[in-house]
């Protein structure tokens, strides 16, 4: 059994959008696009879940994570709301700059 949680497409899609909206190019299509970019430098760029009830269990989001460049621990954070979007763009801006 996973310590980790599962979260439905819906809780993906409203708390990427709510957190990354101030800051993001989010786009809707058949599967939404989060561009984040500073200075014209492109920091990331992923796709994620149209906000349908059908749930995600680790296994699945685990890609999500790692296209957002976040580990799997860091993204439950993400989900919690105990990593903000500010932070998550901070971390971006540390790791363009390494």
């Amino acid at each position: 059994m996973s310590s980790f949680p599962s979260y439905s497409e819906k809780t993906i899609n409203k708390t990427i959008k709510r957190k990354l909206k101030e800051f993001a190019d989010i786009k809707p299509g058949r599967h939404w696009v989060v561009t984040i970019s500073i200075d014209d430098k492109e920091l990331v760029q992923f796709g994620f879940p149209n906000p349908h009830k059908k749930e995600w269990n680790p296994g699945k989001w685990s890609d999500l994570a790692k296209r957002m460049n976040l580990s799997k621990e860091k993204f439950v954070d993400f989900m919690k709301c105990t990593l903000s979007g500010n932070d998550y763009l901070k971390m971006l801006k540390n790791e363009a700059s390494d």
